[in-house]
């Protein structure tokens, strides 16, 4: 029995070997949904090319149709797996079935019974006899019907597969464009292979090219699975995710690179340059340390939600799995801006701890200042005229703490909105209440309040009346660039250093009349809210000066 060495098949061997390396280096992606399926086409293709090497090692008849014959296992399975393996690549696998993988094996089947009993009708070959080119030996054949029946039926599978594998990628991003490219180039470069030998061979010699077309298609696989993540970061059809969802969503394999990003994830992630797809989460999101914790856990454990602040913002960060056919396919981040959420939240808990404040006075001071009146009216039939002050100051206390009681209600009832108030006229209204004192008002403001301003006059005008002994006011408002700037200046006894520092606390009080000591802590926290400051200071010769500044409101307001 003779032999021929050439280059023809020492390409074929090679092919084979190759396919059967990157069988071997996919193995461990072997759970990977469609990894299984590819490496059966990896087998064909190894098979069909081993088997084309030994055909073209043997110069005899008879050997040369038996490895021929033996090819079409490799030679039918390619186009049925090929067409599997998209179904899987491209999101479709509820179509792999057992009903209709049996369905698309009828045809390969068929062509492989009629391969194997050809020399009773000729349905794949005819006329086969020997050639030579030189040192080369090959067969010379016609093809009979059924060849060109399992011709269309495999190009129409290639052609179908390529249609799934490039329409889920029509807008993904640039690696999921790199991996389809390459899987692309894979599959025409023996199915360009094939229809060159199938059109131009027969008029030169049958050496079937299309197994040494494997080559390349090994090649290029194994560029994809080191370089491009094939079948490590596996895509999911576009079309199963909604890319205009509000929500940002990111899409993680198992390695926590990026797969997937919607338009709301891109723009969240502006600042990072180039592709942001197989990029590391980790470099992505350094802050989000929480959630990164969480990933760094077992995989198979990842379903939680957590929350995340960065910057002025709240983020609330969805984690569950992805699967596939019982496999996890990756992880889904869904992360939504919660920071109206969280921002009512906390004032709700700070709504709490002011009614909680209002709940400990009115059980507090009110009940001690009644029981003090109460006690001292008792003792008024000795006509004690210090016991009728020490009553009459105790009821005019609870009256003062009730209506102080009203503007803490008011501060804890407004939301935030703001709107236009012209401080003159607010003053104007206050100055009403306290006949006594002599006002001077100059000047005028426009600033953003609410109605919870009138409190905030009134307490420091009421301050200074009551505890500073004042029988003087001016108020003075002007401008500075966007701030209003009022200034309330009174000649009464003043305030002692030490006393100034905690005059806004609360419930600080001092002096002979002592108050609640909330008027000026209410004070505080409106102004707070309003995005503005207070502070005190001395006046001169004698008397104090309390300095607000509030923002100005905008004309178009």
């Amino acid at each position: 029995m003779a032999y021929q060495w050439t280059y023809y098949s020492l390409l074929a061997l090679a092919s084979s070997v190759l396919s059967m390396v990157l069988f071997v280096i996919l193995y461990r992606k072997r759970r990977v949904p469609g990894s299984r399926v590819f490496m059966v086409l990896l087998l064909a293709l190894s098979q069909w090319s081993l088997c084309e090497f030994l055909h073209i090692l043997y110069t005899g008849l008879g050997g040369i149709l038996f490895w021929s014959k033996l090819s079409y296992i490799g030679i039918v399975m390619v186009p049925a797996t090929w067409f599997i393996f998209s179904l899987y690549y491209s999101g479709r696998d509820k179509y792999v079935n057992t009903n209709n993988v049996l369905l698309l094996s009828v045809v390969p089947f068929i062509t492989l019974v009629l391969v194997l009993t050809n020399g009773s009708h000729s349905l794949i070959w005819d006329n086969i006899t020997l050639s030579q080119l030189g040192s080369i030996v090959y067969y010379v054949k016609d093809y009979g019907i059924w060849f060109y029946v399992n011709m269309i039926y495999s190009y129409i599978l290639l052609s179908v597969s390529i249609y799934y594998i490039v329409d889920p990628f029509s807008t993904s991003f640039s690696l999921y464009k790199k991996q389809r490219t390459f899987l692309l180039i894979a599959l025409l470069i023996p199915w360009v292979a094939n229809i060159l030998y199938l059109t131009i061979g027969p008029a030169l010699y049958s050496i079937d090219i299309t197994p040494l077309s494997f080559l390349m298609t090994s090649i290029v696989m194994l560029y994809s699975t080191f370089n491009l993540g094939f079948l490590d970061i596996v895509p999911i059809a576009q079309k199963n995710i909604l890319e205009n969802i509000m929500d940002i969503i990111i899409v993680l394999d198992n390695s926590n690179r990026v797969a997937y990003i919607n338009e709301k994830a891109r723009e969240f992630l502006t600042g990072e340059d180039g592709d942001i797809v197989g990029k590391e989460l980790s470099g992505l999101m350094p802050g989000w340390t929480s959630t990164l914790e969480y990933l760094s856990g077992d995989i198979n454990g990842r379903e939680g939600i957590i929350t995340e602040r960065e910057g002025e913002k709240y983020y609330s960060c969805a984690i569950s799995n992805l699967h596939q056919r019982q496999c996890v396919l990756g992880t889904l981040l869904i992360i939504r801006d919660v920071t109206s959420s969280i921002k009512y939240e906390l004032r709700i808990n700070k709504l709490n701890e002011h009614l909680s404040l209002i709940n400990k006075i009115l059980r507090h001071d009110i009940s001690n200042n009644l029981t003090i009146a109460s006690f001292s009216i008792e003792m008024m039939r000795a006509e004690n005229m210090e016991m009728k002050k020490r009553a009459m100051r105790s009821i005019s206390r609870s009256i003062e703490l009730i209506n102080r009681m009203k503007d803490l209600e008011m501060v804890i009832s407004q939301g935030d909105q703001l709107k236009r108030y012209k401080v003159s006229e607010v003053v104007a209204e206050i100055i009403k209440n306290y006949p006594s004192v002599k006002f001077n008002v100059k000047g005028d403001c426009t600033i953003l309040a609410d109605d919870a301003i009138s409190s905030v006059f009134d307490n420091i005008i009421s301050n200074a009346v009551m505890h500073g002994r004042a029988e003087r006011i001016d108020v003075e408002m002007g401008v500075e660039e966007d701030l209003g700037i009022i200034k309330i200046m009174d000649n009464g006894i003043g305030i002692p250093d030490d006393v100034k520092m905690n005059i806004f606390k609360d419930e600080f009080s001092y002096g002979e009349n002592k108050g609640t000591g909330i008027g000026l802590y209410i004070v505080k926290k409106v102004v707070e809210r309003y995005g503005g400051d207070i502070s005190v200071s001395d006046n001169s010769p004698k008397g104090s000066i309390f300095t607000l500044i509030l923002r100005m409101a905008p004309k178009s307001l």
